[in-house]
C-alpha cells in the first residue's frame, strides 16, 4: 500500500468533511451543524456569497418552527468561510468580534423578549466556528475574540425533578416510557446518550462475593445462582467520549418488561445490534431524541407535572431532559462510600460523564470499573423510585454494612494478633543481640530483610511459632 499526493488532497481539501468528521457523537454533530447553519446562513447571509439558487433544505427549529433563512447552500458557505479565513485571518476575527458584539445586545434585553439570549449562549455560538477552524488547521486569536464576551452573571434558576414528581410520572407510563424515565434518573446520562443498542446494556451479577458482567464470566450457574445488583451501560460507545454508567435493579426490571413488549411487537428477540429504544410497531426503527422528548413531555403533562408556560416565560423551571440528570446528581451525592471524599467525588463525576474535579483526573486517577461499580452501588437506595424497591435496597445496604463491620472486627483482631507477634519477635531479637548470637549484618537497614541465620532462630522460638500457628488457624 502507498499513499499518493492526490489521496492526501482528497482527505484534507474539503473543509466541510473535516469539520463533520471531527464531531464524534450524533448529539454533538446535530447541535454543532444546526448552530453553524444559523451563523453562516442567517447571521452572515450577506457577508458570504453562497448560492441563493440552491433549494432550501427541510430543517426545523424545536417545536417544528420552520427556519427563516435559506440553508440549502450551507456546505458551500462552510467552504467559503474557511477559504476566506485562510486568506485573511484578520477578516475572520473582525467578523467574529462583530458577531459577538451584536449577540451581546440580545443579552441585555428583558427576559420576556423573544430575542433575549443568555450571555453563555453567545459563547456557545463560537464553539462550532472554533471547531470548524481547528479541524481545518487554522488558528486565530480566540482569547482576543472571547474577551469581548459579556460576563455571564445570570444565576440558573432551574432545578431538577423531586422524587414525588417521578413517582407520579411513572403512574402514567407505558413500558417504554417507564424505561426512559428510570434509565434517566438512575444513570444520569445526557439526552444524547440514549442512542443505545441492546449490546450496550449488561446486567451485573454478584456471585460468590465477586461482581461479574463480562460475557465469558457470566456462565449458566452465575445467571441461575447469582444476584443482579445493577446493570452497566456503555454511553457514547465507540467514541472518544465513551464512558461507563449504571442503572438500578428497579430500572433493569423495567428493561426486562420492555423487552417483552419489544418482542411482542416485532415477533422476534432483539439482536445485539438492534436499537434499544424503537418506534411503536412491528418494524425496528430507532426512537430518536425528538420521539423521546414527545413521549416524556406527554407523560409529564398527563401527570400534571409539566404545565403550559405562563405568558412571557421562555422556559420551564424544570428542564425536560436535564431535570432527570439533576435528580441523579443530587441523589447520588447523598450516599456514603468507602473511598475518601475526594476519591468519591471524582468517581461520581466520572459516572456523570465528566472529566472529574480537575481536568487531568483521568490521567492521574485511573479508576477501575470495579471502583465505579462499588461507588454506584452505595447510591442505589437513593436512586430507587418505588418506595417498596427502595426499602429492599436499603435492607441490602444494611446487610452490606453489617458485613463490612464484621470484616472490620476481623481485621482489627488480626492486627492485634500481628502486633502481639511483632512485640515478641522484637523482644527476642534484642535478646539475641545481647547474647551476641546476631549482629547488624543480620538485618538489612534499608530492605529490613533478615539473614537466613536469624530466620532459623526465629522459627526455633517456641512462643513465636505457637502465636503464628494460632493466628493461621483462626484465619
Amino acid at each position: 500500500m502507498k499513499i499518493t499526493q492526490a489521496d492526501i488532497k482528497k482527505v484534507t481539501d474539503d473543509p466541510f468533511l473535516n469539520f463533520d468528521s471531527s464531531l464524534k457523537t450524533a448529539a454533538t454533530k446535530k447541535a454543532y451543524h444546526n448552530r453553524l447553519k444559523k451563523i453562516l446562513c442567517e447571521f452572515l447571509q450577506d457577508i458570504l456569497t453562497g448560492d441563493p439558487n440552491l433549494p432550501k433544505t427541510k430543517s426545523h427549529h424545536k417545536g417544528g418552527i420552520e427556519r427563516q433563512f435559506n440553508d440549502g447552500d450551507y456546505e458551500l458557505r462552510v467552504r467559503e468561510f474557511v477559504s476566506k479565513t485562510k486568506n485573511n485571518k484578520e477578516w475572520c476575527q473582525d467578523v467574529l468580534i462583530t458577531l459577538v458584539l451584536e449577540l451581546n445586545k440580545k443579552t441585555k434585553l428583558v427576559k420576556s423578549d423573544p430575542d433575549y439570549i443568555k450571555p453563555g449562549t453567545v459563547n456557545d455560538y463560537l464553539k462550532p466556528i472554533q471547531k470548524l477552524l481547528d479541524s481545518n488547521g487554522i488558528s486565530i486569536s480566540w482569547p482576543y475574540i472571547k474577551s469581548k464576551l459579556e460576563k455571564d452573571e445570570i444565576i440558573d434558576d432551574t432545578f431538577g425533578y423531586e422524587l414525588t414528581d417521578i413517582q407520579l410520572a411513572l403512574k402514567h407510563c407505558k413500558a417504554i416510557d417507564r424505561v426512559i424515565i428510570l434509565l434517566w434518573v438512575s444513570s444520569g446520562i445526557r439526552a444524547g446518550g440514549f442512542n443505545l443498542r441492546w449490546e450496550h446494556i449488561k446486567p451485573v451479577y454478584l456471585f460468590k462475593n465477586k461482581y461479574l458482567f463480562e460475557d465469558q464470566d457470566v456462565t449458566e450457574s452465575v445467571v441461575k445462582e447469582g444476584k443482579i445488583v445493577c446493570a452497566m451501560l456503555r454511553v457514547y460507545p465507540n467514541s472518544s467520549e465513551e464512558y461507563i454508567a449504571f442503572v438500578t435493579p428497579e430500572c433493569y426490571d423495567a428493561i426486562l418488561e420492555y423487552r417483552k413488549t419489544w418482542i411482542l411487537e416485532t415477533g422476534h428477540e432483539p439482536k445485539p445490534t438492534d436499537p434499544f429504544l424503537k418506534q411503536a410497531g412491528p418494524f425496528v426503527k430507532p426512537l430518536g431524541l425528538a420521539g423521546i422528548s414527545k413521549r416524556v413531555d406527554k407523560v409529564l403533562r398527563e401527570a400534571g407535572i409539566r404545565r403550559p408556560l405562563v405568558k412571557g416565560a421562555k422556559r420551564h423551571k424544570i428542564p425536560l431532559f436535564n431535570g432527570f440528570r439533576r435528580f441523579y446528581n443530587k441523589q447520588s451525592k447523598k450516599s456514603l462510600t468507602k473511598n475518601s471524599p475526594l476519591a468519591s467525588l471524582i468517581l461520581k463525576e466520572t459516572l456523570l460523564g465528566h472529566e472529574g474535579l480537575i481536568k487531568l483526573d483521568k490521567n492521574y486517577f485511573k479508576e477501575h470499573i470495579y471502583e465505579l461499580l462499588e461507588e454506584y452501588l452505595s447510591s442505589i437506595a437513593d436512586l430507587t423510585i418505588s418506595d417498596e424497591d427502595r426499602t429492599k435496597a436499603e435492607l441490602e445496604e444494611t446487610k452490606v454494612k453489617v458485613n463490612d463491620i464484621d470484616e472490620l472486627k476481623k481485621a482489627v483482631k488480626e492486627l492485634k494478633a500481628e502486633a502481639k507477634i511483632g512485640k515478641v519477635i522484637d523482644s527476642y531479637i534484642m535478646q539475641l543481640r545481647k547474647e551476641g548470637k546476631i549482629d547488624n549484618s543480620d538485618i538489612d537497614p534499608f530492605t529490613m530483610r533478615l539473614s537466613d541465620k536469624l530466620l532459623k532462630l526465629l522459627r526455633e522460638n517456641k512462643e513465636i511459632t505457637e502465636l503464628t500457628n494460632k493466628q493461621f488457624k483462626e484465619n
